[in-house]
């Protein structure tokens, strides 16, 4: 149906007899928004006079359609450079997001510094691109500067502390903004409860955060799994459930995960176990379940694991990776003759781990990474960077997990 609608606009732009730049700046955005950046392109180097607007176009959808955005919008703000398009303000404004989208908040410098005029816009595109990067110490810099600070540039701040793990300051940062008689927006809560998800809080902060949350006029799923997970985070599971039965909400599946996760994390199994058990669906939920075994792994809980892994094994008996995680339990019970039994029921079924790796995105590149695999080209690097981390760790009191792999020669069969 897509295709044809576009075959159906292809055809009425190429029978009008004159095209104006209306018109082309109407089939650019279209392709373009659809992410069809070749025939873009193509469209683009035939129109006769491309103005501001077709860029602009272009630019927006960009950093939409995920990988190649950087080498494309380079490729298209030099050709428009190069052929001598007069960027007014708002095509500006449109690179300094779409750069600072890209991961390089340098360019989106590069481009505010050779600004005839700015505006608030301008001042907070440049503030969230390098908040995007973490480069708090040059948003808190920027941020001084600013003439104009509206509630955007206050919430961008206020969410970049959240998000980088400093909730004082974000808490700091919007009392600062309350005297200075900017209205907070929705956004802006939510900001501030995930900061208060994320920091040790005393009861009375705690009260704070529920009265800041009271204060919202309409409350969404964010904003609950903010304030849900904050008492949590705090051990007041409890309170956190009474919430959602005191404001008459529907409990979602999400709520209770966030739970569950958490109290796995702190080693109340047992409380986890019981909210699994009552949770809509929760005794056919893997992700639950999954959670609380990984749980017993860390805590070595043996009893609680084998009737999580019991029901696992119901829900899903193919999954190769359930019958691991309780086999390497047993190994570190020291409980070796179960764990061989296990692993050779494995074998025996022909059942198979299936791969997995983590991910980190990078300037719009992916890099995956997965257990044992030397095949990145820049490990090296990786690995010296590593060795310079264990000493901070440990002075962190990060304690390193040893016992990782059991069956370094049997993994070989499963």
């Amino acid at each position: 149906m897509a295709e044809e609608r576009r075959k159906r606009n292809d055809w009425a732009f190429n029978e009008l007899s004159d095209k104006n730049a209306q018109s082309w700046n109407t089939m650019l955005s279209a392709y373009s928004q659809k992410g069809l950046f070749e025939k873009t392109f193509q469209m683009l180097d035939v129109m006769p006079d491309p103005n501001a607007v077709s860029y602009n176009s272009i630019i927006s959808s960009l950093t939409h359609h995920g990988l190649g955005a950087l080498n494309l919008l380079c490729e298209l703000h030099g050709l428009a450079t190069v052929i001598g398009v007069r960027f007014n303000l708002v095509v500006c404004n449109a690179l300094i997001d779409a750069y600072g989208k890209c991961g390089k908040p340098g360019y989106s410098y590069s481009i505010f510094c050779q600004m005839r005029e700015t505006d608030v816009f301008s001042w907070t595109s440049l503030l969230v691109a390098y908040i995007r990067a973490s480069r708090m110490p040059d948003v808190c810099s920027l941020f001084d500067h600013m003439r104009i600070r509206n509630v955007v540039a206050w919430t961008a701040l206020i969410t970049g502390f959240a998000q980088n793990g400093e909730g004082d300051k974000a808490l700091c940062t919007f009392k600062e903004m309350l005297e200075e008689g900017i209205v907070p927006r929705a956004s802006t809560y939510v900001g501030v409860l995930s900061s208060c998800a994320g920091i040790p809080l005393i009861e009375k902060d705690m009260i704070s955060a529920m009265r800041l949350f009271e204060r919202l006029d309409e409350k969404d799923r964010v904003t609950w799994n903010s304030i849900i997970n904050g008492f949590a985070q705090n051990g007041n599971g409890v309170m956190s459930l009474f919430m959602e039965r005191k404001y008459d909400i529907v409990t979602q599946l999400d709520h209770y995960a966030i739970l569950i996760d958490l109290l796995g994390r702190k080693n109340m199994h047992g409380e986890a176990a019981d909210l699994i058990k009552r949770a809509p669906w929760g005794r056919d939920n893997i992700g639950m379940w999954g959670a609380l075994l990984d749980a017993c792994r860390v805590h070595g809980n043996l009893k609680l694991a084998r009737r999580v892994a019991e029901n696992l094994f119901e829900l899903e008996p193919d999954n190769a990776a359930r019958y691991i995680m309780l086999s390497n339990i047993y190994a570190a019970a020291g409980m070796w003759g179960d764990a061989r039994t296990l692993r050779r029921y494995i074998y025996d079924r022909g059942l198979v781990k299936e791969t997995t790796y983590s991910w980190i995105e990078i300037n719009n590149i992916r890099h995956k990474f997965i257990a044992k695999d030397k095949s990145h080209s820049q490990l090296e690097e990786i690995k010296e960077l590593l060795l310079k981390l264990v000493d901070p760790m440990k002075d962190a009191g990060y304690i390193f997990q040893i016992k990782c792999s059991y069956f370094l020669v049997d993994d070989a069969f499963c």
